[in-house]
């Protein structure tokens, strides 16, 4: 499964991003393991065709990583607020790379309906 990069990485700090017309796998968001422990992403999803059918969801996620890579993430998805329903909506948290390039990735799929993602990253832990 081949992932798109859809933002150059951004700033090991609070960040604000729009995605549009989302049906691979793509990374919305990344920072480095080595400048960051740990992320809150509040997201707002709606589906391309129809602003009316939603999803608002929280994500905190962490490595065991800092000083040495990272070998685990472990995240939580909170606080899911749906307005109608986006089947096969994947959203994920993975590890990528290694080294002073090792990030971790917010990753989402929606293969069935195109999904336009509005997200804010707050670090939690540097």
């Amino acid at each position: 499964m081949g992932v798109i990069l859809a933002k150059p990485l951004a700033s090991g700090g609070d960040f604000n991003t729009t995605v549009t017309n989302i049906t691979t796998p793509i990374v919305v968001d990344m920072v480095n393991t080595g400048l960051v422990l740990a992320v809150k992403w509040l997201i707002h999803i709606h589906r391309a065709d129809d602003e009316d059918v939603k999803k608002y969801i929280e994500i905190s996620a962490a490595h065991d990583g800092f000083t040495t890579d990272a070998v685990n993430v472990k995240y939580n998805k909170s606080a899911i607020l749906r307005f109608g329903n986006i089947p096969n909506l994947n959203i994920d948290v993975q590890l990528n790379g290694s080294g002073i390039n090792q990030t971790m990735d917010l990753v989402m799929t929606s293969p069935i309906n195109a999904v336009d993602v509005h997200l804010t990253r707050t670090i939690i832990i540097k």
